[in-house]
Order: structure tokens, then sequence, then C-alpha cells
């Protein structure tokens, strides 16, 4: 095992986030390990947040707060699962998804970011979006998400184009 390194990780839940610094051996021993993170590499960022005195320290063996410590257990669990990782080198994965009678189709980059979205509404209408004021990272080793890569790109253009824009609720 290599030496570990010290790294800051963020669970984005869209509204806000919680932030550690993690010692561990590397980025990707962290996403092997933890649920729903992202390790923060962008240098403005880290220095921004190095100077927040209220940051936890932890480990990957699960030690810190109750948040930190579900997540750990929530990876393990989905580790145990075949569907586990498998949408890792896929590059741009598509997502079929329903909520509030809403079916979400959903473009994701394979950094995990949602680059385009239709969402077919309850009476049949199509409306897409490629812009969100929030729009935290997938989690690409979830096999939930794996169980909702159902779309192939072609079925996803074919509802993008036939999709209205999302009426603008900003201005």
């Amino acid at each position: 095992m290599s030496t570990p390194g010290r790294f800051l990780v963020l669970h984005d839940y869209g509204m806000g986030g919680l932030w550690w610094w993690v010692h561990a051996p590397s980025a990707e021993a962290i996403l092997e390990a933890v649920a729903e993170v992202e390790v923060i590499t962008d240098p403005e960022t880290v220095e921004r947040v190095s100077t927040w005195d209220d940051v936890a320290e932890v480990s990957l063996d699960a030690s810190g707060d109750s948040a930190w410590k579900g997540l750990v257990a929530q990876r393990t669990a989905e580790r145990q699962d075949p569907d586990y990782g498998k949408l890792i080198g896929q590059g741009t994965v598509y997502l079929r998804s329903a909520e509030d009678g809403i079916t979400y189709l959903t473009e994701v980059n394979a950094d995990g970011i949602r680059t385009r979205e239709v969402g077919i509404l309850p009476d049949g209408r199509q409306q897409r979006s490629d812009d969100w004021p929030l729009n935290p990272a997938f989690d690409l080793r979830s096999p939930e998400l794996a169980r909702q890569a159902l779309l192939s790109a072609a079925d996803f253009e074919a509802h993008w184009q036939r999709a209205e824009p999302v009426p603008d609720h900003w201005d």
C-alpha cells in the first residue's frame, strides 16, 4: 500500500454539501470505499476550503461523523451487488428514471455530470434542459444507477430532438 495522502472530498446533495479531509492511499481508493462522493482536485477550491476551520479529518475505515460512516456502509453494501461499478469506463451513459409521475431520460458524462435531460410528463409532453442551478455528480459506481442505464444514445437523441425547451422559470 502506498503512503496515504490527504484529499478533499465532497458529498454534494444538491442544496449543499458535506466536506471532509480524507487520509487515503489514493483518490480511487476513496471512491471505491465511499458512496456518493467526489474527490475535489480544483486547486482554487482546495485552497478556499483549506481556510475553513470546520472541515473534519477522516480516514477510510469509517472513523468520522455519522454521515461519513453511512456513506462508507452504503458503499460496502453496494460492492456486493453484481451491478456495482458497471458504468465506470463506459463514457457517456443514458439513464431512465421516474419520479412524481415524470420519466427522466438523462445523459451523464464519464465524470458523472448530467449534461442533458428530457422529462416526459404524464400528459406525454417532453421537455428538455441542459442547464441547472444545481448539478451534483452522479455516482457511476452505484448499482442502482447501472440498472437505470437502459437507454441507447440514439433513443436519447430522438427524445431530445422531439422535446421542447423547459420554460425558463429563473427570469
